[in-house]
């Protein structure tokens, strides 16, 4: 799961950003805790392709706006 949710953070992230990385691992990091935290999503994914991601905290408000991004992009339909 963890490749799919990276595919769909990159897919958000301006690469020519400096700070590309950095965000990409801290967003990708912070929803997969948030998928192993709760196994919920698992049963909705399987059945309709829907990765309900449950709720993700960051301070920073640069990786916020990023993870707000990444969440709608996760919670898109996608073939499981």
């Amino acid at each position: 799961m963890e490749s799919v949710v990276e595919e769909q953070v990159r897919s958000i992230l301006e690469e020519e950003d400096p700070l590309f990385a950095k965000r990409r691992i801290l967003v990708v990091e912070k929803i997969v805790k948030a998928l192993e935290s709760d196994a919920s999503w698992i049963g909705l994914y399987g059945a309709t392709g829907h990765l309900n991601v449950p709720p993700v905290q960051a301070d920073d408000q640069g990786i916020k706006e990023l993870l707000e991004k990444a969440l709608v992009v996760c919670n898109l339909p996608f073939a499981p």
